[in-house]
């Protein structure tokens, strides 16, 4: 195996790594998506009582 193939099997590894990280962060920004309708309509709802 010589260094260009090593190379090219981590960058390969590290992106997958990173798609994986990014899918997390999607996630968690989805959360937060969430959290902010919530308190939203919650406000709303205490808003109109």
């Amino acid at each position: 195996e010589t260094d260009v193939e090593g190379c090219r099997k981590r960058r390969r590894k590290t992106r997958r790594g990173e798609r994986q990280r990014e899918g997390e962060k999607e996630r968690e920004r989805e959360k937060g998506n969430n959290y902010c309708i919530f308190v939203i309509k919650a406000s709303i709802l205490n808003f109109y009582r």
